[in-house]
């Protein structure tokens, strides 16, 4: 990414799809008219995943500064039945080239401090690998 480009949730997402395999079918999902659903829908030989994702433009300065989670409570209750009936389901924060999966509901949190989420960080690249991993036969 180059100095003065800006990346927001939408380019962060598009990075991603660049990325998975051409094997994963990649659903970019914009819905106007039904609230909570996930930014995206993954799907391949192996299985499906939801996944919505929170962008993080900027971290605090202090490691004792708190995020806040984002994730509404339409969000949080369509993540919850899908993880009810047996299908994967993640929330992903991410910053520049980096993320942290939350996943098995472990997105049922108020904020967390700069320091535990930097904690959690991988990369893009082993997001997509972990993507990868839920869609794809090994």
């Amino acid at each position: 990414m180059s100095m003065g480009c800006r990346m927001n949730e939408h380019s962060y997402i598009r990075n991603v799809h660049k990325e998975l395999s051409s094997k994963v079918f990649k659903w970019k999902i914009r819905d106007s008219y039904a609230g909570g659903v996930p930014d995206a829908y993954y799907s391949g030989e192996k299985g499906c995943v939801w996944a919505e994702y929170k962008h993080i433009k900027t971290l605090p300065q202090r490691d004792t500064s708190v995020i806040k989670n984002t994730l509404s409570s339409l969000q949080k209750a369509w993540l919850n039945r899908a993880v009810d009936h047996g299908q994967h389901a993640i929330l992903i924060y991410g910053f520049e080239s980096k993320a942290v999966i939350f996943k098995d509901k472990t997105w049922e949190f108020n904020t967390i401090t700069k320091k535990e989420l930097e904690s959690k960080f991988i990369s893009r690249k082993e997001l997509v690998e972990y993507l990868e991993k839920l869609c794809l036969p090994t």
